[in-house]
């Protein structure tokens, strides 16, 4: 997590790390019950699964040159492997940061520790480089105990958790099953439960 003094150079810090590091990002940002614009926000960032991590850091394990119809199988052993080395040695012997997950993920972690760094909330506006993921993904966000699969839900268990405050989920670009989706928005609203104090906005 990241702190900044202003929503534009909190804006500013997720286009840069997105375009230099290829990251996909969450801005955390407030209003007051004045509709004054919090200046104080928090920029997270998201962090691969182990597996992912321990390959960038052992290039050899990288499969190449194999017959297309192998790969499915010569990945997942590999795979298997590789998590069962991550389970024996661990992910701090391993240089492995945790936790792992979205970045949306990692702003829900340290929520409660960000609003308590913000006083008089009335609205929560959360800026994504990406639209959050759905249960209709391939691969749904599931890093959370306690939370439902993919960060559209946990949106709404958040919304739903803090039904005084509104939330705005506004995103840059579309991602997943909401690709091409003409009335995106509209879709996320109702997957996340059409709950009247969630919001989602597409920025593109």
């Amino acid at each position: 997590m990241q702190k900044y003094s202003s929503v534009r150079e909190g804006l500013a810090a997720m286009q840069q790390f997105t375009l230099r590091q290829r990251k996909v990002g969450a801005l955390l940002t407030f209003q007051d019950t004045g509709s004054k614009i919090v200046d104080v926000c928090f920029l997270f960032e998201s962090l691969e699964a182990p597996v992912q991590q321990l390959i960038k850091k052992m290039p050899d394990m990288a499969i190449k040159g194999e017959a297309p119809e192998d790969m499915p199988h010569l990945l997942a052993a590999r795979n298997t492997a590789m998590r069962s080395a991550i389970s024996v040695l661990g992910e701090e012997e391993l240089g492995l940061q945790t936790p792992h997950g979205h970045a949306e993920e990692a702003l829900l972690r340290d929520f409660d520790a960000c609003c308590g760094q913000v006083k008089d909330i009335r609205d929560v506006t959360i800026y994504l480089t990406h639209s959050p993921c759905t249960q209709h993904d391939q691969a749904p966000s599931d890093n959370m105990q306690g939370w439902p699969p993919s960060c559209t839900a946990k949106f709404s268990q958040l919304a739903a958790s803090h039904a005084k405050w509104h939330f705005s989920i506004c995103y840059s670009k579309a991602f997943g099953a909401m690709e091409g989706n003409t009335d995106a928005e509209k879709a996320l609203k109702t997957l996340s439960g059409g709950l009247s104090n969630l919001s989602f906005v597409h920025l593109g």
